[in-house]
């Protein structure tokens, strides 16, 4: 099996946590960007309680140059899941070491800044640590996350 797996101190214990008032306060905006977020596979709906169950957060922001409200969900593993986890630093490359990564006539990509959160498939072992409230009544599994949600340096 592959997949990210999770360095924490010792494992998870079952744990529920409502959404921040941001995410319940703009419920409609999780909605539909779950939604997105299912039919993509980034994350599965749920049926049944999922064994940890964290906070969402819910960043809202005015485009500046269309003039239209963007919303953005931010999983907060501040409160339980980051304590439990392993300081195990990850160093990212900067330009010092990319610069010898590349030759004249390389060419360079972008990031995909629209659904930037999701880079790594989770390990299912540990698809069970990480899900959060969709609506009061039904929870998503996350599948795919950032790589770099643990301590970076």
């Amino acid at each position: 099996m592959h997949g990210l797996t999770l360095n924490f101190k010792y494992p998870p214990s079952s744990y529920e946590e409502d959404n921040n008032q941001s995410a319940k306060s703009n419920l409609p905006a999780v909605r539909e960007k779950v939604k997105s977020w299912v039919a993509d596979g980034h994350v599965t709906e749920l049926d049944t309680k999922p064994f940890c169950c964290i906070t969402l957060s819910l960043i809202t922001k005015i485009d500046n140059s269309t003039g239209k409200i963007k919303h953005w969900p931010c999983i907060d593993m501040s409160r339980y899941l980051n304590p439990l986890s392993l300081d195990d630093p990850i160093k990212l490359d900067d330009l010092s070491v990319a610069e010898h990564l590349v030759d004249r006539n390389d060419f360079m990509a972008s990031l995909d800044l629209k659904n930037m959160f999701f880079h790594v498939q989770l390990h299912p072992e540990f698809k069970k640590s990480i899900s959060v409230l969709n609506s009061p009544t039904k929870m998503v599994l996350i599948n795919i996350i950032n790589s770099q949600l643990w301590h970076t340096v």
